[in-house]
């Protein structure tokens, strides 16, 4: 049955209709759910050897996180050459159909810093399946794992999400303590743009992502890198978020750059580093 299809309740026998109702509604939900995650999630996936062949190609070193669940979160950690014994780091989430393994070649623009890029569940060679709930408790986990690694500076240790990645990576900046937030063409919500490109679809949004209802409590500095030309996100959806930061925060806004664009800018790359560049001690 349609979302939306008036329900037949005197067909329905009087002792089983209230039960008939919760599963109608059940049901609904369910599907509900299911439209999001078919708009959301665009995984690639691959096994466990090609994981391991690209931390061999970068020198990164494999990373396996069992979480509670049973789930395998699966990427890669890699220092930054010649930095200091304990470095500085970046949590690295990716965009709904981002491929983590091309994030490993632009470890060495992050201004000295560690880098930990795990593929979200469902993703490369991650097991299960996603969805905001789990994502934002696997990405605390993720954290977690990365302060408490002898090698990095848990003082020093920033989120950069990009895209559907933002929306993670702010809620792990309003749970947990990091010293810089990158987000690269960040959104208010996932239901506000679904107001904007799909206002039939938009009530049943369930997966929200609603990171400008977390930003008046983020205190860390915030650079905001958009893309003038982003149809996807325009900019008003990114404005929205930074005018409601609570720390200190600055856009980048990259000339004529569409959604997945930005990173061809050289401005963009020096803007990072520049932003999550530590001094030294």
């Amino acid at each position: 049955m349609p979302v939306g299809t008036p329900v037949p309740v005197r067909d329905v026998p009087r002792r089983g209709r209230w039960r008939w109702l919760a599963a109608a509604g059940a049901a609904a939900l369910v599907s509900a759910c299911r439209l999001d995650s078919r708009y959301l999630y665009y995984p690639t996936r691959y096994d466990d050897a090609a994981w391991r062949a690209a931390a061999q190609r970068h020198g990164a070193e494999p990373v396996a996180l069992p979480l509670a669940d049973g789930v395998v979160l699966r990427g890669w950690f890699l220092r930054s050459p010649g930095g200091p014994q304990r470095q500085a780091a970046v949590l690295y989430f990716g965009g709904n159909a981002e491929d983590l393994r091309g994030i490993l070649a632009d470890a060495h623009r992050m201004g000295g810093r560690a880098l930990l890029a795990l593929s979200y569940r469902g993703y490369g060679a991650s097991t299960g399946a996603p969805a905001e709930r789990l994502l934002y408790a696997d990405a605390l986990a993720a954290y977690d794992w990365l302060a408490a690694r002898p090698d990095v500076d848990a003082a020093h240790i920033a989120v950069w999400g990009r895209s559907l990645g933002t929306g993670v990576a702010t809620w792990v900046a309003a749970h947990r303590p990091v010293d810089a937030v990158v987000l690269t063409s960040p959104f208010d919500s996932i239901a506000a743009l679904a107001r904007r490109h799909q206002p039939l679809l938009a009530p049943l949004v369930t997966q929200r992502f609603d990171s400008r209802s977390r930003a008046p409590r983020i205190d860390a500095p915030l650079l905001a890198l958009v893309g003038a030309a982003d149809t996807l996100v325009p900019p008003e959806h990114s404005a929205r978020l930074v005018a409601d930061w609570r720390g200190p925060a600055r856009t980048v806004l990259v000339p004529g750059a569409e959604h997945n664009e930005l990173q061809a800018d050289p401005a963009y790359w020096r803007a990072v580093a520049a932003f999550l560049s530590v001094p030294p001690r």
